[in-house]
């Protein structure tokens, strides 16, 4: 006996069994790279636990340097300090003292618990009174690491802070746009499988090593994690928060991102009264353009090494 299959059965049919079989493909081509050898590029400096009653553990990657002030910087969704800035982080070697920070989950930080972005930002703070005893800080936000540090304003916690650098994000991404991309990113970018997840690391490398490939996908968080942080994403929305950024903020814009879009990254620069710098990237700027990020982080460092010896001078008397 027979069945009558309609036409919409079969097109149900076939739908469900599309992602068994992009599974299975993404599952062939991914296998080299996950068990070749996991290669990445040489990083400077060491790393670090800074453990706090408060805040709990705290883990970056700490590079000295000769200049007097610090850089701390906070990473995106689905990265960590080695990964996001390990392009960024040897044009900056020997200048400012460097503080790369895991947010909860990510890196080498603890994956227990759910990720809250005020969590997240009470750890940062702790590293920016740290990196304070070296002189002036700015901290740089990149993506989801400009929308902790934005929270981090609005709760009054890194009042020291002498300049801020929002780096390719904006202060809402409760957008129908972006939101309609972090729900799929639950699904499509949680998996070990993931295309997006392969494409992400493919692009981030720059290369064609399998190798550096492989590091990458083995540094990424959990897929849990990545999951909740989409999830939180999704909710974030500080654009009708009352609170103030250093004088010296720049909020750099990556004109040619499909992630954030571009008009939200100007409007919240706007609403917050900082200026802009653009650049020809996507929002993979990190690695795209690090000379060029790194050249932006570092000016002005002058005035703000003036400005500390001036607070120090002011403090002695």
């Amino acid at each position: 006996m027979t069945l009558p299959i309609s036409r919409r059965g079969l097109g149900i049919g076939i739908a469900a069994g599309v992602p068994l079989v992009v599974s299975a493909l993404i599952e062939l081509a991914r296998r080299p790279l996950v068990r070749g050898r996991a290669i990445g590029p040489e990083l400077h400096g060491s790393r670090t636990v800074i453990n706090s009653p408060d805040v709990g553990p705290v883990h970056a990657r700490h590079v000295p340097g000769s200049e007097g002030w610090s850089l701390v910087l906070v990473h995106g969704w689905s990265g960590c300090a080695d990964v996001t800035w390990h392009a960024v982080a040897p044009e900056l070697v020997g200048g400012p003292n460097l503080w790369i920070i895991d947010l909860p989950g990510h890196g080498e930080a603890p994956r227990d618990g759910r990720f809250d972005l005020e969590v997240a930002a009470r750890k940062i703070g702790l590293l920016v009174d740290l990196a304070k005893r070296d002189g002036p800080v700015t901290l740089v936000g990149y993506s989801m690491g400009g929308a902790a540090s934005l929270t981090g304003f609005r709760m009054g916690i890194l009042a020291d802070v002498d300049r801020y650098f929002a780096v390719a994000t904006a202060d809402r991404f409760a957008t129908p746009s972006l939101s309609v991309k972090l729900w799929a990113a639950r699904i499509i970018g949680a998996g070990d499988r993931s295309p997006f997840i392969l494409r992400q690391a493919w692009k981030r490398a720059r290369v064609s090593k399998r190798e550096m490939v492989a590091w990458i996908l083995q540094n990424r968080p959990h897929g849990r994690v990545l999951a909740d942080t989409a999830s939180v994403m999704s909710r974030f929305d500080l654009s009708d928060a009352d609170f103030d950024l250093p004088e010296d903020s720049q909020w750099i814009v990556a004109d040619a991102d499909t992630v954030i879009p571009v008009e939200e990254q100007l409007s919240s620069a706007e609403r917050h009264g900082v200026p802009v710098m653009r650049l020809n990237a996507t929002h993979a700027v990190c690695i795209e353009h690090p000379i060029d990020l790194a050249k932006i982080l570092r000016s002005r460092r002058a005035h703000l090494i003036d400005r500390g010896a001036m607070a120090n001078a002011a403090h002695l008397e």
